[in-house]
């Protein structure tokens, strides 16, 4: 091979760059590849005679799958969101080991085990969002966040232990691959606008603790399969759309301290197996369609600080053994009398 110059820069070209190319490398003076939609990464024998960048990370020796991942990601962002954010997302698609690229981390091999891209504004832009209104947690207003959907191809990130995408514009559904990720031990979506129903692949999560969905547009009922996370501590699903009864799986979740399912369109009874879930600190189902009694089984949540029921169809009186030592709210109802 004789060829000296490749420039196929500014077109439309997809896919990954051919290992044929390699061919070309003994020969090879210069080339430009930007400004096309090509994903995967750069081998490093042609970083040599790439000037510029080429809007691909260079490949690792050991997990280019990752990269690849990523690239795929970013370039599911708009254009706009790619152009606002340029200061954020910089490192991005540049020749910049992934590991040192914003939000990204990688373990001693180079494989990505965290992915946050989270909303961030000074204090005084704060509000009250997510499952409590006691916390303050921040959004960041449009211009500030990324959009598109969250790509199946997050589920191949084997390594990955923590997931945050909070306060964002996402849309779309949640991928059912992202049940694949063995290892994920936080996934944080809440504050976003996927809509669809939870997938019940996310019950495949084993080592996974905290489990956040709250304010988007999930509609459908609670997975069932959400009940085999037992080594979860905090489920959010508050601020949805979902609807059908509470399963009564979650009970099963003995390691659960936070469940909040208010601001939903949750119908039936109160489970009474809830009364199992012996760590229990927070119970919230305000704000749904619940009807009947409080099941007195709810008293033996001896860890309870916090307890919603307020704004649903509930009947009777409240179990004098279900007193929440930090704080409460039950609508209408009062203690029952002895």
């Amino acid at each position: 091979a004789s060829l000296q110059h490749l420039y196929l820069n500014d077109n439309r070209l997809t896919g990954k760059i051919p290992p044929e190319l390699a061919n070309l490398v003994t020969s090879l003076r210069g080339m430009q590849l930007e400004s096309n939609h090509l994903t995967g990464c750069l081998p490093d024998y042609l970083q040599e005679v790439t000037a510029t960048e080429q809007g691909l990370p260079v490949c690792t020796a050991s997990h280019p799958e990752d990269a690849e991942v990523l690239t795929i990601f970013y370039h599911g962002l708009s254009h706009d969101v790619q152009r606002t954010l340029s200061s954020r997302l910089s490192d991005w698609m540049s020749s910049k080991p992934i590991g040192e690229w914003h939000g990204v981390s990688t373990d001693e091999n180079g494989r990505v085990v965290k992915l946050t891209i989270w909303s961030k504004l000074p204090a005084a832009s704060t509000q009250s969002v997510g499952p409590h209104p006691q916390r303050r947690l921040v959004k960041l207003s449009p211009r500030h966040t990324i959009d598109g959907s969250i790509p199946t191809e997050l589920g191949s990130l084997a390594n990955l232990r923590w997931l945050g995408l909070y306060g964002n514009q996402l849309g779309g559904e949640i991928p059912p691959q992202l049940g694949n990720l063995a290892n994920l031990k936080w996934l944080e979506l809440g504050g976003n606008l996927l809509g669809g129903e939870i997938p019940p692949q996310l019950g495949n999560l084993a080592n996974l603790t905290h489990l956040s969905l709250w304010d988007n547009h999930l509609i459908g009922e609670i997975p069932p399969e959400l009940g085999n996370l037992s080594n979860l501590e905090t489920l959010y699903l508050n601020g949805n759309q979902l609807s059908g009864e509470i399963p009564p799986q979650l009970a099963h979740l003995a390691n659960l301290e936070d469940l909040s399912l208010n601001d939903n369109q949750l119908s039936g009874s109160i489970p009474p197996q809830l009364g199992n879930l012996a760590n229990l600190f927070t119970l919230n189902l305000s704000g749904n369609r619940l009807t009947g009694a409080v099941p007195p089984q709810l008293g033996n949540l001896a860890k309870l600080g916090r307890l919603y029921i307020d704004s649903n169809e509930l009947t009777g009186c409240v179990p004098a053994s279900l007193i929440p030592w930090h704080e409460s709210n039950f609508g209408d109802l009062s203690y029952c009398q002895p």
